[in-house]
């Protein structure tokens, strides 16, 4: 018997690559070039292990294979941040990124409008796939296991 939710996130994701993100996509990478340069926000859980690479190669690059959905609201990622603190086995990680919109060259758009908290204040910025980012200054959150 197979299970249910691969085929709903391969039905999900078709849709989005065949009928709404080409549509969609036009629009938002026409509204990118207005924006101004901006700090978007991404919290992640972390291994011991992924969390020793990433501070051994600050520096150095670190690369995203996936989507990646971020917030323009520092607090909206900080709140995932510390969903981690349960889970004594990861590192609460918020990563901010600096966008240079006008002349980055890493493909993001605003998803905003059909993002599924739009009547909420995320200002949701989505990031596609297999895009590399530069590690900078590091800095803990607070005394718990945040970064």
């Amino acid at each position: 018997m197979m299970e249910i939710d691969p085929i709903l996130w391969m039905t999900f994701s078709f849709k989005i690559f065949t009928i709404t993100l080409p549509s969609f996509t036009s629009n938002a990478f026409a509204e990118r070039e207005h924006m101004n340069s901006c700090t978007v926000h991404r919290d992640h859980g972390l291994s011991q292990t992924q969390f020793d690479q990433i501070i051994k190669t600050k520096g150095g690059l670190l690369s995203f294979n996936n989507f990646l959905s971020t917030s323009r609201d520092r607090d909206v990622s900080l709140a995932f941040v510390q969903s981690h603190q349960n889970d004594f086995d990861l590192f609460g990680v918020l990563f901010e990124i600096n966008i240079n919109s006008p002349t980055s060259t890493i493909p993001f758009a605003n998803v905003h409008d059909i993002s599924y908290f739009k009547e909420e204040e995320e200002e949701e910025i989505l990031f596609f796939t297999y895009f590399i980012f530069r590690i900078g200054p590091m800095k803990q959150i607070d005394e718990n296991n945040y970064l």
